[in-house]
Order: structure tokens, then sequence, then C-alpha cells
């Protein structure tokens, strides 16, 4: 189960004792157990790891805890545009800091490896193997060829692990409790495209990729991160893709499932808040495994941009400054796509 449903830190204490208690607080900046609960954090600064010229992109992904194959219903390229390039990528989280360099998958029905581009935190999940380490590991593919066989990219693309013995049960992933190894998390599809149509046309458009360069950016409450691109104005889009998030678990909130009060993160964008109450829904609600929140989203929005860095941060509900031993949400980031 996640280890962020704990008894209160003062009894604990009494369990644990008061050093060791300490000790997880403090290398944590609040914690694995209670979260960073100091307010925003500085800044770290991303910069692009891959800019595309005269393109657009769509995203899409599909959750797979307890699940470990599903669909990614890819929508949106508009008709007589050419893919040029089509990116799979998948996460799980095991009881290494560091993952294998490779991860088997079946894309399709071709049986494809991909690269290791991420390592971050552990985002609040124990077994008996693994209790207060671990992490996460994000994989990319380079599938374009796969995509372009198909003509049409617009479809819904099958997708299974194969390194994994993780069960097919797509039961609650909290109830019963998850114990398996090797904890799935999602998988998503990133197509870039040109269209030289009128109506539909991507000249002068860029997109820019963070992917392998957000190593390290798993968050527990409050994240804030400058994503550096070349000079922009104007509206464009943002387009985000994380593991982990939630909008409530079985226990956190008497039992309700579908409590928002203890997740449901915010997102600002440049200072304007794009996602989470009461704007709209979080980002970080797991919607691509709803009904059930099941640990797995992409989100795209229209967002404004001015200048050479793009200011994103993450809230939790408290927003400003949690109360000490408020329970916050672990999240990790995929990537991150801005489009102008």
């Amino acid at each position: 189960m996640k280890r962020k449903i704990i008894m209160p830190v003062f009894a604990l204490m009494a369990v644990m004792g008061l050093s060791q208690v300490l000790t997880a607080l403090a290398e944590n900046g609040g914690g694995p157990l209670y979260g960073n609960s100091k307010g925003p954090l500085a800044p770290k600064v991303i910069n692009a790891c891959q800019k595309f010229s005269d393109v657009r992109h769509v995203a899409n992904g599909v959750a797979l805890r307890n699940s470990k194959r599903g669909f990614i219903h890819l929508r949106g390229i508009p008709a007589n545009s050419n893919v040029i390039k089509a990116f799979l990528y998948w996460a799980y989280i095991d009881k290494n800091a560091v993952g294998a360099s490779k991860s088997k998958v079946k894309f399709q029905s071709e049986i494809l490896q991909g690269n290791l581009i991420a390592d971050n935190l552990n985002p609040g999940w124990k077994n008996p193997d693994f209790v207060g380490d671990g992490g996460t590991h994000t994989y990319k593919k380079d599938v374009t060829d796969i995509v372009n066989s198909y003509g049409n990219p617009n479809r819904n693309y099958a997708f299974r692990f194969l390194d994994t013995s993780n069960a097919f049960s797509g039961e609650n992933p909290w109830s019963p409790a998850d114990f398996h190894k090797v904890k799935l998390e999602g998988a998503s599809l990133l197509i870039i495209y040109t269209n030289q149509t009128d109506e539909f046309s991507t000249l002068g458009k860029s997109v820019y990729l963070y992917d392998n360069c957000l190593k390290g950016t798993g968050f527990y409450g409050y994240q804030s991160l400058t994503l550096k691109h070349p000079s922009i104005s104007g509206e464009g889009l943002f387009t985000m893709c994380g593991a982990d998030g939630q909008r409530g678990v079985k226990g956190y909130d008497n039992g309700d499932q579908g409590s928002n009060r203890l997740s449901n993160e915010k997102t600002f964008f440049n200072g304007i808040q794009i996602a989470g109450p009461p704007v709209a829904a979080s980002d970080w609600d797991g919607s691509a495994g709803l009904p059930l929140p099941q640990l797995w989203d992409v989100h795209t929005h229209i967002v404004g941009f001015g200048g050479t860095d793009s200011a994103l941060v993450y809230k939790p509900v408290c927003e400003d400054a949690c109360a000490g031993g408020t329970i916050v949400d672990a999240l990790i980031p995929v990537f991150f796509v801005i489009e102008k």
C-alpha cells in the first residue's frame, strides 16, 4: 500500500524510535512520511532536451497498475499529416534506486527494448522487500516506424509489459494492498507531426521536449521548475505526463475513495493557475486509469509564454504552507512538452 497512509507521527516515533523518524523527515525535506510541508521550493532549471521545428504534437497514455497491459488511445492528428517522431514512454517502481539499463515491452505486435532515461524517488509505496527505498524508472523507445506503418496514426495502440510478473487483476491499487515487487505505473505515446494544409499548417510552430532532463524531479507536495527554451511569446500548448497521481485513496479520509482533500494538486504555469481546484481537475488525478484513480496522467493545456523561461509550479491543496504533519502526495514527472 502507499506509505502515506500511516499513523500519527508521535505514535510512529514510539514504534520506530525518535531518531529514525527525525532522520527520515530531515533527509527528505519533510520526508516520504509527511512530504515537504515547508512551502514552495526554489526553482530547478531544466533545459529542453530536444527541439523540433515546423511541427505540432499530440499525446495520450494508459494506466497499468495491477494490469500490465492496455491500449493507448491516440487521437487528434489531422488528415494529410506526416509523423516525424513517435516516442513511447513507460515507468515502474521497484526496489532499486537505479533502474536496469533496458526494459522489454510489447507495442502492437513488436517486442521492443526501451532505454532508461530517468530515475526518480519511490513515491511512497512499500512492500515486504523494500520499505523506505527503491525508485521509479522511466524508459523511452522511438516507435516512429511502427506508427508510420499504419498510415493513419489515430488509433488504439496495444501496450504490454514483458519483463515483470505483475498481476492482471485490475484491482484497486489500495484495496487490497498491492505487494508486487515491481509496481507498474503506466505508458504514453507522444507523436510529433507536420502538416502543410492551410487549415492545419504546422509551419512556424516549434515543439520543445523535456524527458531525460527530468531525472531527479520527483517530489512530495511542492515542485518548482524553470523550463528553458528560446524566446517565445503569446499562446501555445503545454503537455505533461506524470506517474502516481490520484484523487484520494481509501483510508485517507474516513474510507472515502473519492476524497480530494489530501491530493488534487494545483498547477501554475507562468504564474497562472491552469489545473486543480477551483480552476479545473488536477493534473495529478490519475485520470488515465479512471474510474479508479490508477496513477498515470497525460494532460494538455493552453498556456501563455513570455521570454526564455516558463515557470512551472506544483502545490498541494494547502498551497502556500502546509501545517506540520500534513500528508501530501508524491509524484513523478515523466515528460513535458511545450508547443508554440
